[in-house]
């Protein structure tokens, strides 16, 4: 009889188990780390796993895997999905992740790991042993989901500009994810501070004057950005990786910070209940998601075919949460009404980075989201046609590279 070749599993609390894995050294010699990986998913039983069930990894999908159960948790998306009619355009999608979400609904105890593959399929995903960006695949299932299913996720930013003349104008623009640049590499980084910089004023002048249609010419300008319409699920980016223009390759910003629970923008609160984290190298790593229950209001970590409860403190000094989001509230928590709402206090970080980033037309070009214009001198608002959504997809550089610069226009929409 041949040699059994086996593996012992710790548990989170200590309990061991030893799982088969080859029955021959020939065999255990040629499987591979994924291979040893699904095998192990497939065998280790789900008791462990609370009340939600996992997804299997078909190769290193577990970037797909953190973005597809903070979709699943959340709950007026879930709920869209379950009950919508998809579109012609966003048919298979859409049927593939009712079936998906329906799978996932079954939490009996003990229920087996749930496929991907016709997710995969849908997304026309041709690689599974590739990794590739959580932020990336997020935005691409949004946009091919459709408007109507992803409606939660969609909010207007309103871009305004002021010329050296007072003269002003704007545009507004959807958009489904908020890019947050960390400005420290040692830490601490205060989210509060990222975002009170994205939406700093900043002055154009010399080479990125602005085109000012009351004065028909180019001049010095204020620019600034504000949520015209809130979304019902605010999504944060935090762009950990930035292009090193002196290496050629993106580097991995993993200064720590502290995930706040609770967001406060001018006129509506946040509360965050996802986190998608990263750990590794661009090139390299793995994600997993901690999600907070709608049910029972507890923490939750999914890692793949791992579903374990887990704390919010494990949110204090993260190295790793690399997308954060927050659902809309109307009034926080009896026992949050008691805090002093912290105000904003800290000096704003210069939110422009050129020494890092390409040129402004070039990036325009390629970045910038189609937008409804309205220009405005008398500071009288008119109404304007509803602007059509923009394509918010694109490469894992794009969305680590949009910052406030992304939004700004000239002319007729062309970037200058």
């Amino acid at each position: 009889m041949g040699r059994i070749y086996q593996v012992t599993v710790i548990g989170m609390e200590g309990e061991k188990k030893t799982i088969d894995v080859a029955t021959s050294e020939e065999e255990f010699n040629n499987t591979t780390v994924l291979e040893l990986k699904k095998k192990l998913a497939e065998k280790l039983p789900q008791e462990a796993s609370g009340p939600y069930r996992g997804l299997l990894n078909q190769g290193a999908t577990c970037y797909l895997n953190a973005t597809l159960q903070v979709l699943f948790m959340t709950k007026p998306f879930r709920q869209r999905v379950l009950q919508g009619a998809p579109s012609d355009t966003s048919e298979k999608l859409v049927s593939a992740l009712k079936e998906l979400f329906k799978e996932l609904s079954s939490q009996d105890r003990g229920a087996q790991s749930v496929s991907t593959k016709e997710v995969i399929k849908a997304l026309a995903i041709q690689n599974v042993y590739e990794q590739q960006d959580a932020v990336e695949y997020f935005l691409d299932i949004l946009e091919k989901a459709g408007p109507d299913v992803a409606e939660v996720f969609s909010g207007t930013m309103r871009n305004i500009r002021v010329c050296s003349k007072g003269h002003k104008s704007y545009d507004d623009s959807s958009f489904k994810s908020i890019p947050i640049a960390l400005n420290t590499r040692d830490g601490p980084f205060r989210v509060e501070d990222g975002v009170q910089s994205y939406f700093a004023s900043t002055q154009l002048v010399g080479d990125d004057q602005m085109y000012c249609e009351t004065c028909d010419d180019k001049s010095d300008t204020t620019w600034r950005c504000e949520i015209h319409q809130y979304p019902t699920i605010l999504a944060l980016h935090l762009k950990r990786f930035v292009y090193d223009y002196r290496s050629y390759v993106f580097v991995k910003n993993e200064c720590p910070l502290d995930v706040p629970l609770y967001l406060s923008l001018p006129e509506h609160r946040y509360s965050l209940y996802a986190v998608i984290n990263h750990s590794g190298s661009r090139y390299g790593g793995h994600y997993t998601a901690d999600i907070r229950s709608f049910t029972d209001n507890k923490w939750y970590c999914f890692n793949d075919s791992y579903v374990t409860e887990t704390s919010a403190s494990k949110l204090e000094k993260s190295v790793a949460a690399y997308l954060l989001l927050y659902q809309k509230i109307d009034s926080p928590p009896a026992y949050e009404k008691r805090k002093e709402t912290p105000k904003f206090h800290v000096a704003l970080m210069e939110p422009r980075t050129e020494h890092l980033l390409p040129s402004l037309t070039e990036r325009q070009r390629r970045t910038a989201p189609s937008s409804s214009v309205a220009w405005v001198e008398d500071i009288k608002e008119e109404k304007t046609a509803k602007p059509r959504e923009p394509e918010e997809t694109g490469s894992a550089e794009q969305c680590a590279g949009a910052h406030n610069k992304q939004h700004l226009q000239g002319k007729d929409g062309e970037a200058n």
